[in-house]
């Protein structure tokens, strides 16, 4: 389970972390209705990767913007980060999300 957090981070809620140090990350984009929902494919077992889902709103997208990446904490239970992502966005992948929640290009 995870969700948006503090403007431009987000918060796992699971002990399945990645398995190695800066795996390869895919990103989808699904509109849902109004919502759009943000899928990163972590490729950390090309044979079972590992995917992260949230939604996602205009403040969130302006604050991975400035920033041009997103923070992904992985947490158990008692709020103890287990792993921290870092997954770097592309011009034209910024484009797109700015795009689709009315922010412009």
């Amino acid at each position: 389970m995870c969700t948006v957090c503090c403007e431009s981070k987000v918060v796992c809620l699971t002990t399945d972390i990645p398995k190695v140090d800066n795996p390869e990350v895919e990103l989808e984009i699904d509109r849902q209705g109004e919502e759009l929902l943000i899928r990163n494919i972590v490729l950390d077992e090309p044979e079972n990767p590992l995917y992260l889902e949230y939604y996602a709103d205009a403040t969130f997208v302006e604050g991975i913007s400035q920033e041009a990446k997103i923070v992904i904490y992985f947490v158990d239970r008692n709020g103890e980060v287990l792993r921290t992502l870092n997954v770097q966005l592309s011009r034209e992948v910024l484009r797109l999300l700015r795009r689709e929640v009315g922010l412009g290009g």
